[in-house]
C-alpha cells in the first residue's frame, strides 16, 4: 500500500512527505510501523501499541519444500522471535528447529545446500523464481493474525490519521482497480506481468479494502495470540464503531 500511495499522490494529497524505512538497515527513528505483526507481539510483551488500521488479516509468508511438511524438520527461517518465525510456529503448532537466513535468497540457498529441509519465504518471491521446491502452504490460511497496517507506540500524533486516509486509499485502489496495482508491484519489486499477477491474487485474497476487520475476527487474533488487552485502535474494527471494544483499549503513553 505504501508504494501505491506513493505512486498515486495519496501521501502528497493529505499533506505527508513518507519515507519509508527498513529496519532490517538499524534501528532508526520512525513515527509508524507497517508491521502489525510485530506491534501484535510488542503488545504482548506490554508496551503501549496501537494498531490503526490493517491492510492484511493474516501473513503472507510460504513454507516451501519438496514434499509435504513432516517433524522432525529444520527450517530456513527468518530469525527467533522475529514476527514470521512466530507466526511459523502457531501454524505448525511446535516450535521447529529454525535455521536464520538473512533475505529469501540465503533461506532458498540452506534448502538447496540440504542444510535444511524448508525455507519460509516472503511475498517478493514469486513461486516461479523457486527452482525444484513447491509451496506447501501460506501462513494465512493458519494464523488469522493481522500482519501489516499501521501501528504506533502510544496514541501516535496528529500525522497519524493522514497517513491512514492515505493508506486507506491505496487500499481501495488495490481492491478496485488491480492495473495500478500491478504496475506499483513491477515499479517497486522488478516483477514480471505474471509475478505482479500472483502476488496480487494473494493481496486480494488477504487484504483489507478499508483498513479495517469486522470484530469477530480481531477478538480470534487477540485469542490466537493470548492478549489480554486489545492493542486495537477505535475505528479499526466497524462493529466496534458502533458497539464498543469488549476488551480494554490501551492507555496513552506517559
Amino acid at each position: 500500500m505504501h508504494f501505491v500511495a506513493a505512486r498515486t499522490g495519496a501521501y502528497a494529497d493529505v499533506g505527508l512527505d513518507v519515507t519509508l524505512v527498513d529496519l532490517r538497515a538499524g534501528e532508526l527513528p520512525h513515527d509508524a510501523s507497517v508491521a502489525c505483526g510485530a506491534a501484535h507481539f510488542a503488545a504482548l510483551a506490554g508496551a503501549e501499541i496501537r494498531i490503526w488500521l490493517i491492510a492484511s488479516a493474516a501473513p503472507l509468508f510460504w513454507l516451501y519444500g519438496r514434499r509435504t511438511y513432516a517433524e522432525p524438520a529444520s527450517i530456513a527461517s527468518y530469525p527467533p522471535g522475529t514476527p514470521p518465525a512466530r507466526f511459523l510456529a502457531l501454524a505448525l503448532g511446535a516450535k521447529p528447529v529454525l535455521i536464520p537466513a538473512r533475505d529469501d535468497a540465503a533461506r532458498l540457498a540452506l534448502v538447496v545446500s540440504g542444510q535444511a529441509d524448508y525455507a519460509l519465504l516472503s511475498s517478493a518471491t514469486p513461486p516461479p523464481r523457486v527452482e525444484a521446491l513447491e509451496p506447501l502452504f501460506c501462513l494465512a490460511d493458519r494464523v488469522p493474525v493481522p500482519s501489516t497496517g499501521v501501528a504506533t507506540e502510544g496514541v501516535g500524533g496528529d500525522r497519524v490519521p493522514r497517513l491512514v486516509g492515505a493508506h486507506r486509499r491505496a487500499l481501495g485502489l488495490i481492491a478496485e482497480h488491480p492495473a495500478i496495482a500491478r504496475e506499483g508491484v513491477r515499479e517497486a519489486f522488478g516483477f514480471t506481468d505474471p509475478e505482479a499477477a500472483w502476488i496480487l491474487g494473494a493481496v486480494r485474497r488477504h487484504f483489507t479494502h478499508d483498513g479495517r476487520l469486522p470484530l469477530p475476527q480481531l477478538n480470534a487474533a487477540m485469542r490466537t495470540l493470548g492478549l489480554k488487552r486489545s492493542p486495537y485502535a477505535p475505528g479499526v474494527a466497524v462493529e466496534a464503531q458502533l458497539g464498543g471494544m469488549p476488551t480494554n483499549p490501551p492507555r496513552p503513553s506517559r
